[in-house]
Parts: structure tokens; C-alpha cells; sequence
């Protein structure tokens, strides 16, 4: 993969959704004796974890634990910080352990324990998330000496992430559990018909998540009928529409084709990854037919957006793209 197909910030707009980010504390509260509620202060966040893979399917995570006391509710990597940088393929681990020494806006230079050499590591993030982008230089390890890799993917890491309750009545119809990803937070990328991309995601559900797909839609405001307009541009291949079970002991891998050209729906904020559980859904909805049907429906009464279903330790992260 080219520098310039990388992920870009995972800064991530999730639509009907409540996410837990793995580097982000949140806090709660509750009323007590009828009284105003009692503010609860969050814990501090002690660590932050960043992953990415190379072009050699080796897997990248590093660790950052605080070495002092802070107070900003979001984590960021300080010079004396404790890290922990693991390299897995296959069954092979490799760990480098150590301090972080200098913090130069995004670039942190590590020295590992008892080591003269040191390497630097560029992570991009905003308020919510934060990705690996680069590793440079030598990685001294308990295995020996790794050379950082040229091309790096970075992954999209959350501790829960939420499918919500969505359902439409238009000329079509459906009833889903879904949410929304920009696309511009995977790639630079703007696509066209014909462009292909692979997506990798991974995770625990909590409960079966048996006809689940993704797509890339677009939106635009309309101001001849004053109204937000979507446009689907590409779904994942396959029998049932690329629909199929979401396995949380593999990969799933989802492969999208540009059916249609993006033309003025090219802004980076109104292009979506959606990632759906599928329900049922009519193309026609004046016919009793069914272009799919679970045999599933949302129970009466669920409120738009409610979640459905969570998935823990949810990875999302862009294999490939082409045209």
C-alpha cells in the first residue's frame, strides 16, 4: 500500500450510536434522594493503546502508561511515559519495552531499557481517537533488532462500538441495525466508479450478528426541495446482497466495487462507510415482496437509534485500494 492510501485521523462520526473509545474515560451520574445529580469526577486515564499493520501482516500495538499524574480527560503521550510496543505475526512476538524521551507534536522518539538506540513513532489523533501511523528507524526488541516498515496501516480500534435501530419508508423499505463511518477517516482518497476497496474488521458481538454487510453512501443537502439527499455508490460482494454472519473468531473481510460515479457528493464529510445488520429490506415498497428477509423485525415500539447490538474490542482498517 502507497503513504498516501494510509488511514487518515480515525476521528470518527457515528451515526445512532453511544461508543466507548479503548483510550477515552466517560464518566456517569446519578440523582440521589430527589436532589440535583451528584457530579462524578472520571477516573484519570492511565494508558493509550495505537495499532497498525505493514505489507508483511505483521501487527503493531504500542502501549503508552503514564509515568505522572494529569487531568485532561482525553490521554496524550508525555516526555518519561512508560511504553510497550509488541509486534506479532502469526505466532511470533516480539516486545520492545521502554521510555518515551522526546514529544515533537505527533512524533514521539522512543528508547527501549538498556538500549543506546532509539526509534521514533508518528501518531495522528484528534479528542477521540488516535491512530499509528509510522514507525522509523531500529526496534530494539527481546528478540532482536527490527527495522521499522515502510507502509503501515493504521487501525481503528474501539473498546464497544454500537449497531443502532434505523428502519426508512421511501420507495423502498427496511429495517436495520446500523452506523456510519466517514470515509474520508480511512482514506484521502475520493472515489470513483470502478474503485475498489477492502475493508478488515474484527470483534466480540454480544449477540448474533447474522446478515451483516457494508456499504458506501453519500449525502448532499438539496436546496431545490430543502432536504438532505443520500446516494448508495457500492456495497460488499456476495451471495445475499454481501450480507453474511460476522464471525468474532476471524477477519471479515468486505469487498466494495463504485458502482456510480460520486460527482458533486465528493465532500469529504458526506461520504459514509455504513455498516449494517440487515432486517429486512424491500426495493419496491408498493409489493409484498421481499428482496431479503431475516425473519427478523424491530420490536414494537424501539426507538430510532437505540442500540441493538455492541461489539467488543471492535477493529475496522482499510486492506486495499485501487482503481
Amino acid at each position: 500500500m502507497k503513504n498516501k492510501n494510509r488511514f487518515k485521523l480515525f476521528g470518527l462520526a457515528i451515526l445512532v450510536t453511544a461508543i466507548v473509545f479503548n483510550f477515552t474515560v466517560c464518566s456517569g451520574g446519578g440523582a440521589g434522594g430527589g436532589g440535583a445529580p451528584t457530579p462524578v469526577v472520571p477516573a484519570e486515564p492511565t494508558s493509550a493503546v495505537f495499532e497498525s499493520r505493514d505489507n508483511d501482516n505483521n501487527i503493531y500495538v504500542l502501549k503508552i502508561t503514564k509515568a505522572t499524574s494529569g487531568s485532561k480527560a482525553v490521554y496524550n503521550p508525555k516526555d518519561g511515559d512508560n511504553y510497550v510496543l509488541t509486534i506479532t505475526k502469526d505466532s511470533s512476538i516480539k516486545r520492545s519495552s521502554g521510555t518515551i524521551t522526546t514529544v515533537n507534536n505527533n512524533n514521539l522518539t522512543l528508547k527501549p531499557t538498556d538500549s543506546t538506540t532509539s526509534f521514533t513513532v508518528t501518531i495522528e489523533k484528534t479528542s477521540t481517537a488516535a491512530l499509528l501511523t509510522q514507525i522509523s528507524g531500529t526496534i530494539v526488541t527481546d528478540k532482536g533488532e527490527v527495522t521499522g516498515p515502510d507502509n503501515m496501516t493504521p487501525v481503528g480500534t474501539f473498546e464497544t462500538f454500537a449497531l443502532g435501530a434505523d428502519w426508512w419508508v421511501t420507495e423502498n423499505s427496511a429495517e436495520t441495525w446500523r452506523a456510519k463511518i466517514k470515509l474520508s477517516d480511512f482514506t484521502t482518497k475520493k472515489p470513483k466508479a470502478g474503485d475498489v476497496f477492502i475493508f478488515g474488521l474484527s470483534g466480540n458481538p454480544d449477540k448474533p450478528i447474522n446478515w451483516f454487510n457494508i456499504s458506501i453512501e453519500g449525502g448532499k443537502w438539496n436546496n431545490e426541495d430543502s432536504k438532505y439527499e443520500y446516494k448508495w455508490f457500492g456495497g460488499s460482494e456476495g451471495s445475499e446482497g454481501g450480507r453474511r454472519k460476522f464471525s468474532s473468531t476471524s477477519e471479515n473481510i468486505f469487498k466494495i466495487t463504485i458502482s456510480d460515479e460520486v460527482g458533486d457528493y465528493d465532500s469529504s464529510l458526506n461520504i459514509d462507510v455504513t455498516l449494517t445488520n440487515w432486517l429486512w429490506f424491500k426495493r419496491d415498497n408498493n409489493s409484498d415482496d421481499y428482496e431479503f428477509n431475516s425473519g427478523e423485525t424491530l420490536p414494537a415500539g424501539t426507538p430510532f437509534g437505540k442500540t441493538m447490538a455492541t461489539i467488543k474490542n471492535f477493529k475496522i482498517w482499510l486492506i486495499e485500494e485501487k482503481d
